[in-house]
């Protein structure tokens, strides 16, 4: 009997991470609220601006990124602002053409700079083993896109 638990313990514990653990598609990132970069088309830029006005008043807050590769691999960018700083974490573990690897920096807050051809998001003061990848996060939002924002 107590095998039969211990059994069903791992499966279920087993089916558990693997659920948790599982990519999704572009369309269901966009309905979980994610800001989706499919190629350049931007979704849901606004949390952006969520996110933003949260640091601006010092709410903690947290927006995930998605990104997918052209092989329609994600790629998850999640930042998490705790008050103070903004934790970047970088997770390319679903992308079947990279190291697979969770890298995480630290940084003093984030960018908007709007111009009449594009708006641009990007880290700033960051720091840390990882601050090279931090420093490298821009989302850019152009072309026709801006006339819909």
């Amino acid at each position: 009997m107590k095998a039969l638990f211990t059994t069903l313990y791992v499966i279920i514990c087993t089916a558990m991470l693997l659920a948790c653990s599982r990519s999704y598609d572009p369309d269901e990132a966009a309905e979980r609220g994610d800001v989706v970069d499919l190629h350049g088309m931007i979704t849901n830029a606004e949390r952006l601006d969520e996110f933003l006005g949260n640091i601006e008043e010092n709410h903690s807050d947290k927006v995930r990124v998605t990104q997918y590769t052209e092989e329609a691999d994600p790629i998850y960018i999640d930042l998490a602002y705790n008050g103070e700083t903004v934790k970047f974490k970088y997770d390319n573990t679903h992308d079947e053409y990279a190291k697979g690897k969770v890298r995480t920096s630290v940084c003093k807050g984030i960018s908007k700079e709007v111009t009449d051809k594009k708006i641009e998001y990007k880290l700033t003061g960051c720091s840390g083993k990882n601050s090279d990848l931090a420093d490298s996060f821009s989302l850019r939002i152009q072309g026709k896109q801006l006339s819909e924002e």
